[in-house]
């Protein structure tokens, strides 16, 4: 029986001989991949870093959290509300309790959005609440006397009218 020579080709491989066995992948052409690979990882390493500003990170951001909240649109509103702001390398989210535990959901896409976007593996991202602000209109109930004094001020003819009825305020 006549051997014929065959030329199978894996991925970036050279031709195999039918002289040698085949198992489907050779060593040298995951060597080859792999060298592709490295030499592609540093072609990014290379792309000059974007500089972080204000106006490019609120782009950056309402750009993600819209891909973030295309299936929630229920969260959309309090999520594009965080202030984002970033500092060394670190991009800080502040957003209300719920607004984290849901972006907490998708930090790991955050960080490759933002390292990707400004060409930077540096960059981190970190969530934090948002202060609560505590209402400035502090109502307390105003006593009986306290409403009465009140309406003295604004109207003397009140206390005529309590004098000549007789009532009592006091309780």
């Amino acid at each position: 029986m006549v051997q014929e020579e065959t030329n199978i080709q894996a991925n970036d491989t050279e031709p195999l001989q039918s002289d040698k066995k085949d198992y489907g992948v050779r060593l040298d052409a995951l060597k080859n991949i792999k060298g592709k690979v490295r030499e592609q990882i540093q072609d990014t390493k290379k792309a000059e870093a974007i500089t972080i500003t204000t106006e490019n990170l609120e782009k950056a951001w309402n750009e993600i959290a819209n891909q973030i909240t295309e299936k929630k649109v229920i969260y959309r509103n309090g999520i594009l509300s965080s202030l984002v702001q970033c500092q060394n390398d670190v991009i800080e989210i502040q957003a209300d309790l719920v607004s984290i535990d849901i972006l907490k959901e998708y930090r790991i896409q955050l960080l490759e959005f933002f390292k990707n976007h400004y060409c930077n593996q540096k960059i981190n991202v970190r969530f934090k609440a948002k202060p609560i602000e505590a209402s400035t209109d502090t109502k307390t109930k105003m006593t009986s006397t306290e409403v009465y004094e009140m309406m003295v001020k604004k109207n003397p003819l009140v206390q005529k009218l309590k004098n000549d009825l007789g009532m009592d305020i006091g309780y």
